[in-house]
């Protein structure tokens, strides 16, 4: 079975930064050598290094619940796992925002949650993660698949609170009666606001960020997650139920949070249209499964106002078994190959100009000074080589003199 698209190209994506990494060392080193390294170049410089060695590659998935949108991350990226990273549980659906990454400066596998009743202290997410008091930490047993299984499935945990206690962390409209009064009621909430999963896979390693956003609850209920973090990610993944088709709900979820991303520099807007080999109208293959397949496709970029391009019918399920069987010819069948290439070319060559620009940005302004600088002093070289050869000529004649 080949190497996943995703994996090639990350792997050549972080060799291309080392190579520029090298590069702008080199210069610090030959402008230091020269003698012409100033303050403003040395911060410059280290700029450019900063900006390359805390480069992260962020790709978000979006999806309401039972669209297998788990399945699907499992697949892309976890499928040398047994059953993939992320917890699939028949029936439970409702989980926290997840980052899935690894955290270099702790150096550590392990799950962070943040407690729900942070919301009560109306600031961002962003803003606790740098307290680590606000978070609960379960440490992740690299040697125990079980150990870790069991503890990522505390990410899909709830509580019973009253309909009051809703109210006042931002998770029910109201916690009163018509009087005014509180009411007695409760309510089922998530218990966790935010996970991060921070784990030594290779690809997470190369500074790959994935960014699990679970429906349009948790995007209303965290408008951070609109304003900052899905607009900063180089890739979003906008998962639909093929069985289904494009719902009240997924058009909500379009119009008011992901549809912006289609203009500007975020470039990498998908839609796959997941368990397509699930769909109950048609049989599966054949040319009636193959030509309710293309009118769905159709019709979903339709319905959302998208190019029919980047719609991709894929079925995660069948993928991951396939992965897990070494199972080439069933991997096709699930289609997941293209929309992995597709993924893996367009997030990358968003990532790739941004980086690009950023380095020219401080660089560039580097090596046109010292461009200058040199042209500069070669053509005063050559100005005194000229008079120096005037001087030899002058110094001719008057030794040919008599």
């Amino acid at each position: 079975m080949q190497t996943p698209a995703v994996q090639q190209r990350l792997t050549t994506y972080q060799q291309w930064k080392t190579r520029v990494a090298r590069a702008v060392a080199e210069l610090g080193s030959w402008l230091e050598e020269h003698r012409r390294a100033t303050p403003r170049a040395r911060e410059q410089l280290r700029a450019a290094l900063d900006v390359l060695a805390g480069d992260y590659l962020t790709v978000a998935f979006v999806a309401e619940s039972s669209c297998g949108k788990t399945e699907l991350i499992n697949a892309i990226f976890f499928s040398d796992l047994a059953g993939g990273l992320l917890p699939c549980v028949a029936g439970r659906t409702c989980r926290c925002p997840i980052e899935l990454l690894w955290d270099a400066e702790r150096n550590e596998a392990s799950l962070r949650l943040l407690p729900a009743e942070t919301r009560a202290q109306d600031a961002l997410t962003a803003q606790f993660k740098s307290n680590s008091q606000q978070w609960v930490h379960y440490p992740l047993n690299l040697q125990g698949a079980e150990q870790i299984a069991g503890t990522l499935k505390e990410i899909l945990q709830t509580k019973q609170v009253s309909m009051a206690e809703a109210a006042r962390l931002g998770l029910s409209s109201t916690g009163l009666t018509p009087e005014g009064q509180p009411t007695t009621e409760t309510v089922k909430v998530l218990k966790w606001r935010h996970a991060i999963v921070s784990f030594p896979h290779r690809l997470l390693k190369q500074g790959l960020v994935i960014l699990d956003t679970p429906g349009v609850n948790a995007l209303g209920n965290e408008p951070e997650l609109t304003i900052s973090m899905l607009p900063a990610a180089q890739a979003v993944l906008f998962v639909l139920s093929a069985d289904v088709g494009v719902t009240c709900t997924d058009l909500e979820i379009w119009q008011y949070h992901l549809k912006g991303f289609q203009t500007g520099r975020q470039r990498a807007m998908l839609v796959a249209l997941n368990q397509s080999d699930m769909r109950c109208d048609e049989p599966p293959g054949g040319a009636d499964g193959a030509a309710a397949t293309v009118a769905q496709r159709r019709n979903t970029a339709l319905a959302v106002g998208i190019n029919e391009e980047v719609v991709f019918p894929v079925a995660a399920a069948q993928a991951l078994a396939a992965k897990g069987r070494v199972d080439d010819a069933m991997l096709r069948r699930s289609a997941l190959p293209v929309l992995e290439r597709h993924l893996a070319t367009k997030m990358l060559e968003t990532k790739h100009q941004f980086l690009i620009d950023a380095i020219d940005a401080s660089v560039g302004q580097v090596l046109d000074c010292n461009r200058n600088r040199v042209a500069s002093r070669i053509t005063r070289v050559k100005s005194q080589l000229e008079e120096l050869e005037q001087l030899r000529d002058k110094s001719q004649d008057v030794i040919a003199r008599p």
